[in-house]
């Protein structure tokens, strides 16, 4: 058996392994997931204070840079990079998400649900 081969199926053999552990801890582990996710958007509520700062984060999408988001929505850069500072510390972009072109870690749906009930 060549090199590649031996780890190949070494490889196999682990995770054929982990697969059970995985498949016992996998409820507890997205349950988990969910209370975060839930802490988060409560967090997020909280910060979000105001309509452009709402207009804002629902274009957080990753398409969007800072620019267009201040063009259309009318927040000001000085209120812009602070809310994105703060949506950062705060672990809401998505993971590898550039800061010109900010992306939430939330759904557009998931964002109007939230803020559906604010003014």
């Amino acid at each position: 058996m060549a090199d590649d081969e031996i780890q190949t199926a070494l490889l196999t053999e682990i995770r054929d392994l982990l697969i059970p552990i995985a498949a016992h801890y996998r409820p507890e582990f997205e349950k988990q997931l969910q209370i975060e996710r839930e802490e988060k958007a409560e967090r997020l509520s909280q910060i979000v204070r105001g309509r452009q700062a709402r207009d804002a984060c629902l274009m957080m999408d990753g398409s969007n840079d800072q620019a267009a988001i201040r063009e259309r929505v009318g927040i000001a850069s000085g209120n812009l990079s602070p809310l994105i500072s703060r949506l950062e510390e705060q672990g809401m972009l998505a993971h590898g998400a550039d800061r010109r072109r900010p992306r939430l870690i939330f759904s557009r749906e998931e964002l109007a649900k939230l803020f559906g009930g604010q003014k």
